[in-house]
């Protein structure tokens, strides 16, 4: 049983990571359509100052646990937990160098 929990948990994190992309990019979408002129001026502000670093730790703790579950069986269960840990940190650091437009 916990050979199938391993092997399942890195489609699992990008099948996770997968619906909440999709989720956030959908309630984007209706935000954009409202009309109010103090609702598009905040979120105007807020656009020029946000950066990818949310979405680059969510992509990066997705492929850190897909990486370090591959290593499970050579290293251990630490592995996973280095995979996470440097995927987040790695993805935090790609999020930051892009600003939103």
């Amino acid at each position: 049983m916990c050979d199938f929990i391993f092997a399942a948990l890195p489609w699992i994190a990008l099948g996770g990571t997968v619906a909440v992309v999709v989720a956030y990019n959908s309630n984007k979408k209706k935000d954009k359509y409202q009309s109010n002129e103090k609702i598009d001026s905040i979120a105007k502000e807020k656009t020029d100052k946000e950066n990818y670093i949310t979405l680059g730790m969510l992509f990066g703790m997705a492929f850190g646990t897909a990486i370090g579950s591959s290593f499970i069986d050579t290293f251990g269960t630490t592995a996973l937990t280095y995979g996470i840990c440097f995927g987040m940190l790695i993805g935090a650091l790609i999020g930051v160098f892009f600003k939103k437009k």
